[in-house]
């Protein structure tokens, strides 16, 4: 269960960046299971609802686990970056010490 929201969470963080997006979905889809294929498909071409997703998260260890995902998806150099992990973690109702934390974690502070 918890595979598809670590999914849908890496590649929203990947859209505001086209390149690394197409490069890790051309790299991802080149697996043998049609089904994984089909799903990596449709996937990438949704647009995720954050609300949705935010919704979805059982806890907030869950939260915390999405937003780094989306942090280890990225380079956080466009403004267009920066507006996405606060949206995200807005929804996901993370304290901004836990965001914080997680950058410094991460090595982004």
């Amino acid at each position: 269960m918890h595979g598809t929201f670590y999914y849908q969470c890496l590649d929203n963080s990947l859209e505001p960046d086209w390149w690394i997006r197409d490069n890790w979905h051309g790299s991802y889809c080149r697996g043998d299971d049609p089904e994984e294929q089909r799903f990596v498909e449709e996937e990438m071409n949704r647009s995720i609802d954050l609300d949705a997703l935010a919704r979805s998260v059982p806890n907030q260890q869950v939260a915390a686990q999405l937003y780094t995902a989306s942090l280890m998806a990225i380079t956080v150099d466009t403004d267009a970056e920066r507006r996405y992990l606060a949206e995200l973690a807005s929804k996901l109702k993370l304290e901004p010490q836990v965001v914080a934390y997680l950058h410094q974690v991460m090595g982004l502070t």
